[in-house]
């Protein structure tokens, strides 16, 4: 952040994460409230058309923008970054951080001037707070559905889109934890009122991987099996400098630092 900070002196800079969703007839379930002891019905399409939505989200704040495209590829990102570089101020440059998918590093991708793309390390997708927006969208509107064609999944993605950003302070809340307050979360894992671990517990090992502990070792300490984009996105993106990048690129920098050793 600092060295684009110094690239960009005039300018403001603002903190994007990026990422890709695939929305499509290949259905998915989700957890609902049922009689115990029955199973739930529902419905699951067994077909193969899919739509993708792009997304870009400010942590810390409502502001998200989205394109739904036929496909996930450089022509498709380019379409992705030349509409939002249109929404962003003269005064300002954005820090894109995004994962390494083909499309994110190519060659013939133009990136806008007013962007800047940072790479999470490779399969780290636990660092990337969109992927709560992913769950939510579709535990909450793209579940038990059957979409007839493309444009019925374009129109159920849409919608669900629309829905999303038309409840204030929805997207704000969802990169952490629902519940868990800043004050409780610290590197290596969320501490409850009293000081305990309440999360999981994670390190970086000496490839410069994040590495979780076990789910047996949860159970041992009597933690229920949470999901691990929730668990690392409340540790990361609530310390309270949500923003500037500090946690996520403090998280980098270490990982940078363990492969260099290793080397």
């Amino acid at each position: 952040m600092e060295t684009i900070s110094t690239h960009h002196k005039s300018k403001r800079l603002r903190l994007f994460f990026q990422d890709e969703a695939r929305i499509g007839q290949k259905g998915r379930v989700c957890h609902i409230w049922w009689k115990r002891g029955e199973r739930p019905p529902g419905l699951c399409d067994k077909r193969f058309i899919f739509a993708y939505i792009f997304a870009a989200v400010e942590p810390g704040t409502d502001n998200a923008f989205a394109l739904i495209m036929p496909y996930a590829d450089t022509a498709a990102m380019q379409a992705f970054l030349d509409r939002f570089s249109e929404t962003i101020a003269e005064d300002e440059h954005v820090a894109m951080i995004l994962d390494q998918a083909g499309w994110h590093g190519s060659n013939a991708l133009a990136v806008p001037a007013n962007v800047t793309l940072v790479p999470l390390p490779a399969y780290s997708p636990e660092l990337n707070p969109v992927e709560r927006v992913w769950l939510y969208l579709k535990e909450r509107f793209l579940s038990h559905r059957l979409l007839a064609d493309y444009d019925a999944i374009v129109d159920a993605a849409c919608s669900a889109w629309n829905r999303l950003v038309a409840e204030t302070g929805r997207i704000k809340s969802l990169p952490p934890i629902l519940g868990f307050r800043r004050s409780m979360v610290r590197l290596g894992g969320i501490t409850g009122s009293r000081g305990e671990l309440t999360s999981v517990r994670f390190a970086i090992d000496s490839s410069g991987r994040t590495v979780i502990e076990s789910k047996d070792a949860m159970k041992k300490r009597h933690l229920r099996s949470c999901d691990l984009a929730d668990a690392l996105g409340a540790t990361f993106f609530t310390t309270g400098v949500v923003g500037r990048g500090a946690a996520i690129f403090e998280i980098v920098r270490r990982q940078a630092e363990a492969l260099k050793a290793r080397a």
